[in-house]
């Protein structure tokens, strides 16, 4: 038998079809109203504007397109590179992973001669390391026994005559080595404690004035010295002989123009290009 038909109201939480009403809830959501779906016309902010996607990609979750590039910044410029435009680079900017070119033709000239000074000495690190020197002591030495030897050949500026004729070797004020040192050293008088202690060298007290104190060389100085001396000219011919010494010698000019200059206008900042005074 068919049921009576009963007069209950219909649920206010679905619509005529049986679905959730927009205001409403289900039995299933407690009836709490639910929260429209994202993307739907509810769920915008206002004044956001609808772009509709083809029906096809509505669901490929398609990402939006990359900002353009900064104008102006290469893409590929790493940090402290040069904002020109990069291409593939040669010569020291290869050697050193540097992917732009230099500022300035001046800095890449002043970085090839540190790199090329660096990879010189190193070898020389190892050749003297094996006596137990450094190149500053080593430095320090030859100008000892240099100044000797010319003091036994050459009469001095005071009219002494060579030491043939008794006249002796006066020795060397640290100021005076400082001043004949090939690279500048903070502390000359260290190294000359670091020849002594080594049994290199020798400090006296001058005779004429007992405030000064002079240094000279020793015979085992000199005899260390000595065997180094055949070592040292075969390291400079093997790192340079093979540019021939008409290439050597401009070399040589074009590094003391440059040294010469930069002497001259003394060690300012930038643009201060006023002579220093003699």
């Amino acid at each position: 038998m068919p049921k009576p038909a009963t007069n209950r109201p219909r649920n206010r939480s679905t619509n005529s079809e049986g679905e959730p009403g927009a205001r409403g809830g289900n039995a299933a959501d407690g009836g709490f109203p639910r929260c429209p779906p994202p993307g739907s016309p509810d769920d915008r902010e206002p004044g956001t504007a609808i772009v509709d996607l083809p029906a096809s990609r509505h669901h490929e979750g398609v990402s939006p397109p990359a900002p353009p590039p900064h104008p102006g910044r290469p893409e590929t410029a790493a940090p402290g590179d040069s904002a020109a435009p990069c291409r593939p680079t040669t010569g020291l900017a290869a050697e050193i992973g540097k992917r732009c070119p230099f500022e300035c033709a001046e800095e890449e000239a002043y970085l090839n001669l540190i790199r090329t000074a660096d990879v010189l000495a190193r070898q020389f690190d190892g050749l003297f390391k094996a006596r137990g020197l450094s190149q500053p002591l080593y430095n320090c030495l030859r100008i000892l026994v240099g100044a000797e030897t010319v003091a036994a050949r050459c009469p001095d500026e005071r009219g002494a005559g060579a030491r043939g004729d008794g006249a002796p070797f006066h020795g060397l004020a640290i100021r005076e080595i400082g001043d004949r040192l090939v690279a500048h050293a903070p502390d000359v008088t260290r190294l000359a404690d670091r020849l002594e202690k080594l049994g290199l060298a020798e400090r006296r007290r001058c005779s004429a004035d007992r405030r000064s104190v002079r240094v000279f060389p020793t015979e085992k100085g000199r005899a260390v010295l000595a065997e180094l001396a055949d070592p040292v000219v075969a390291l400079h011919r093997k790192q340079l002989g093979h540019l021939g010494a008409d290439t050597l010698g401009q070399m040589s000019e074009l590094l003391e123009a440059a040294r010469r200059e930069s002497e001259d206008r003394g060690a300012g900042p930038p643009g201060d290009g006023e002579p220093r005074t003699k």
